[in-house]
């Protein structure tokens, strides 16, 4: 999971209104709790490396091999469903997470890196031409989690006023966070 996607959580779910109230919330103990679970010393800095928000090539390599990124994923979501069925719990959260933690993209993303031959391209480059490149990449990075952090924070102020019902709401979530992450 990267820093970008983390923020992106715990600022979302602290912007729906009664969240905390009736406690479906996704916690910060709760990432820590399912990554202790699944043996993950740290989560990789999505800045480093080539954009590919897994950190390093080490890192990628590391979750390739292990595949902790999916399940602390699973286990997350696992524990915000448990914790919200407790509840009667609203349409609209309980579409925006099924949103948040669709793990399709993410699975299909690393299973394309963590194909043996795209690791040892990624591998060879990084150690040759592409290291004197590697600052720029990092700042590219940067700036894309900026962006969306920027639409997090849209998100959180903008309440359209022609979405009356909370399906509809959902949708248009689900459409501006579709577009910023280009999923």
């Amino acid at each position: 999971m990267t820093i970008c996607f983390r923020f992106f959580l715990f600022f979302l779910l602290g912007t729906i209104p009664n969240a905390m109230a009736n406690n479906c919330t996704l916690l910060p103990s709760d990432l820590l709790n399912c990554a202790q679970k699944q043996g993950v010393v740290r989560f990789p800095d999505d800045s480093a490396g080539y954009g590919f928000g897994f950190g390093s090539v080490l890192d990628v390599e590391n979750m390739c091999r292990t595949k902790w990124h999916l399940k602390v994923y699973a286990c997350a979501h696992q524990t915000v469903v448990n914790r919200c069925a407790t509840n009667a719990e609203s349409h609209f959260r309980m579409r925006m997470w099924q949103f948040i933690f669709d793990a399709s993209r993410y699975s299909r993303a690393a299973h394309y890196l963590c194909r043996l031959h795209n690791l040892s391209i990624f591998r060879k480059h990084r150690d040759s031409c592409l290291l004197p490149y590697e600052p720029q990449v990092n700042a590219c990075s940067e700036a894309y989690t900026s962006l969306l952090a920027a639409t997090t924070l849209r998100l959180a102020v903008n309440n359209p006023s022609n979405l009356t019902n909370e399906w509809a709401y959902a949708d248009y979530m689900i459409q501006e966070l579709t577009r910023t992450y280009c999923v």
